[in-house]
């Protein structure tokens, strides 16, 4: 009853209020929500720190602020990783929780704002609103080593029946698979006239599942200064693209202020390569590992340094081991008997196969090293004068080529 109470007050409170009162209201509640938030966030890094969600008997922070604080697993892991993300970018940090910049342009600019370009982003920031600023995010995303695990472990293929009776499949892939079978769908799409577009994929992608169409050779990759996308802009990490670039054919188109240019098409390792490499070779030559099904062609000198497609510079990698080859930076020494070793960047041998936390471990270094940003302070409400947001234009002038 008392909390009816207080709403039916509150409601005829309200109706009293003139316009101007009722918006200067919602704005600074905007910016004590903001405040609010930072203060979460900063507590929320340190409980993570000492693990004191384990003592709950959670899997993770993530799974303790589902339970104890009621947010959903997608919110709780931003939450998580833009509390991480501010423990290295104090400005940011600050402005935050003086309610200077709302969450949704904090956690927006933390995937994207590097030290080189913090204070083009900073200035873009105070004057796009944060519809424009996602908008911006989304053209200029580059995939962080972490996140390439996240895509990992989302790999699915699931299927639900429809009330009419047609089938929904769902497939979810990395960024790098996708490219593939995106370039394969793109190649076996017939355009028809009166036909929408998005028919005659499910078409092909039918064809390409069943067997009754082959899939395309070659896969086109965007590059810039600020990472690589395939032709339909979804991000790759650079390094990934270096993989995929082993087995498959790949051309590379790189942007610069001036335009698109071809850089140079790569061709897959023939047939013959494949199985001679089979033939010397019945697993993976990876330290430790037994796999003796689907195997990738990688290049002990990697292609981006010259290394030639020939077989003295081929290893028989399974596909996990590959990834983490280019992943990690890993180290490979192809001696004259064809036995493979294996050594971390900092030299440090790798007598077996990797152990997933160290490798996890590994990641989230590299991550911190490559995601340090600082904005400048700027309003809860920005200072965004109506003009259209020319997306191009803006991302030149990050330095950033645009799509």
């Amino acid at each position: 009853m008392a909390s009816a109470a207080a709403t039916e007050l509150m409601e005829t409170e309200l109706g009293a209020w003139p316009g101007e009162r009722l918006e200067e209201e919602l704005v600074t509640h905007a910016a004590r929500e903001a405040v609010g938030t930072a203060r979460m966030l900063g507590v929320l890094a340190e409980v993570d720190r000492r693990r004191l969600w384990a003592d709950w008997g959670c899997r993770s922070a993530v799974h303790w602020l589902s339970w104890k604080c009621s947010l959903s697993l997608p919110a709780g892991t931003e939450r998580v990783r833009v509390a991480h993300d501010l423990r290295e970018l104090p400005v940011i940090a600050t402005r935050f929780g003086e309610g200077r910049l709302c969450w949704s342009k904090v956690r927006a600019i933390t995937r994207v704002a590097r030290p080189h370009d913090e204070t083009g982003w900073a200035d873009i920031a105070e004057a796009a609103t944060a519809g424009q600023l996602d908008r911006l995010v989304r053209a200029a995303r580059y995939v962080r080593r972490s996140e390439v695990a996240e895509q990992d472990e989302m790999v699915a293929a699931t299927w639900e029946t429809n009330p009419n009776g047609s089938v929904t499949v769902t497939l979810t892939l990395p960024a790098d698979r996708a490219a593939q079978v995106l370039a394969s769908l793109d190649a076996a799409t017939v355009p028809e006239r009166g036909v929408p577009r998005h028919r005659s994929r499910a078409a092909a992608m039918e064809g390409l599942l069943i067997g009754s169409l082959r899939p395309a050779g070659e896969t086109i990759v965007h590059v810039d200064g600020h990472g690589c996308r395939d032709e339909h802009g979804i991000p790759i990490h650079p390094a990934l693209a270096d993989q995929f670039s082993c087995g498959h054919p790949v051309t590379t188109v790189a942007h610069d202020v001036l335009g698109p240019d071809i850089v140079r098409t790569q061709p897959a390792p023939s047939n013959r390569q494949r199985r001679r490499l089979a033939a010397r070779h019945r697993t993976c030559q990876f330290p430790g590992c037994h796999h003796d099904g689907d195997f990738d062609a990688h290049h002990v000198i990697e292609r981006r340094r010259g290394g030639p497609t020939a077989l003295w510079n081929l290893v028989r990698l399974c596909r996990f081991h590959h990834r983490l080859v280019h992943l990690h930076g890993l180290l490979l020494t192809l001696h004259p008997d064809r036995s493979l070793t294996v050594v971390w960047p900092d030299g440090t041998p790798l007598d077996r196969g990797p152990d997933a936390d160290r490798l996890r471990e590994h990641a989230s270094r590299l991550d911190e090293a490559e995601q340090r940003a600082i904005a400048d302070p700027h309003r809860i409400t920005g200072v965004w004068d109506g003009r259209r947001l020319d997306v191009n234009d803006a991302l030149l002038g990050l330095g950033v080529i645009g799509w």
